[in-house]
């Protein structure tokens, strides 16, 4: 059967249907056309066409463990096709997940909707909402990062994902939920509400043992009482999660970035450094402004260096004067790290 199937594909390669890349039997092919394509699978039963699907993602975990590592979307679509939503749903979500840790978000918006699809046809179980809560989540962050704090499809994504928590008591899986209702919270205005939620995040943090959990609920408590007009209070709350963010290391660093979206070090000190000047110490403003985060180069993202040019352009004198001319160089910094980002 192998010696017919290379024959026959040797024949497309010879009739220039299809090209070949490399040599048998590393080499890959790919149809002239799109077009081709469509009318040869076309021309595909439903029935054979499932099974061919199915064997095609079998041998590929079977013998390419290595590209499904790198492209999980691929097995993906295989499963999907093989009407075997079971399986796909994982890789939808190792895709979305990915395509997300790269600062690809409308790739993992793509990713992670294909996911939900699959979902909807299987029967509803626990396992089933544990899937829906990861997926929703990594969602509600990935449109974050397309569309704001308070567009209606992070609101959707976060909103559902809190419904689903009521099924788990598991306080890691909840506080990343919790983190985008407070950010949605924030977006639209809504501090005396999110003063509730922070206050869950804290409890729940507190008593997780986590330390990346509690630095974020330092921040969060920190950074909602400085909106709300009392940046005495929320000093306090920043430095001991400042305290805490220099006991971790960059692993842990970047658990918290891809985990909460936000990279700590350059935000927490941001902020502090912003009630420092609030409170009339600019000397003390800018030295936690100042301080650069562990993880410019090392995140793959631009947060960490959209954060720390940030606090600096308003922490320096010219930038609290409203002088920005003067911190153009500053300002411009972010631009630069972006370029060769998915």
């Amino acid at each position: 059967a192998e010696n017919e199937t290379r024959a026959a594909v040797e024949r497309l390669v010879a009739a220039e249907l299809v090209f070949q890349r490399g040599v048998p039997p590393a080499a890959e092919y790919q149809f002239k056309h799109a077009l081709v394509q469509d009318t040869a699978y076309g021309t595909l039963l439903r029935g054979p066409r499932q099974a061919l699907h199915a064997r095609i993602a079998a041998a590929l975990e079977t013998r390419s463990p290595e590209q499904v590592a790198r492209e999980p979307e691929l097995l993906a679509r295989h499963f999907s096709e093989a009407q075997q939503p079971d399986r796909a749903v994982g890789y939808w979500r190792a895709a979305g997940e990915r395509a997300f840790q790269r600062s690809a978000n409308q790739e993992a918006i793509g990713h992670l909707t294909a996911g939900l699809a699959q979902l909807e046809t299987l029967p509803d179980t626990a396992e089933r909402t544990k899937q829906e809560l990861s997926l929703q989540r990594l969602l509600g962050q990935a449109y974050f990062q397309v569309k704001g704090l308070a567009a209606a499809e992070t609101g959707k994504a976060f909103s559902r994902a809190r419904e689903l928590c009521a099924a788990t008591d598991d306080d890691l899986s909840i506080l990343p939920v919790l983190q985008g209702i407070i950010v949605v919270e924030w977006g639209v205005g809504q501090l005396a509400k999110a003063q509730g939620t922070v206050d869950e995040f804290l409890r729940r943090a507190r008593r997780s043992g986590d330390t990346a959990a509690c630095i974020v609920a330092d921040f969060n408590a920190g950074a909602n009482s400085v909106q709300r007009g009392d940046p005495s209070r929320a000093r306090l709350f920043f430095e001991s999660g400042i305290a805490l963010y220099r006991t971790i290391d960059t692993a842990a660093a970047l658990r918290i970035s891809h985990e909460y979206s936000i990279e700590m070090g350059a935000f927490i000190n941001a902020y502090t450094g912003w009630c420092w000047w609030l409170l009339g110490y600019p000397d003390q403003a800018w030295c936690p402004a100042a301080r650069p985060s562990r993880l410019a180069t090392a995140s793959g993202t631009t947060i960490p260096v959209r954060g720390r040019c940030m606090s600096r352009a308003y922490c320096t004198p010219s930038g609290a004067n409203g002088q920005w001319s003067k911190n153009a160089p500053t300002c411009q910094s972010p631009s630069r790290w972006s370029v060769g980002l998915a």
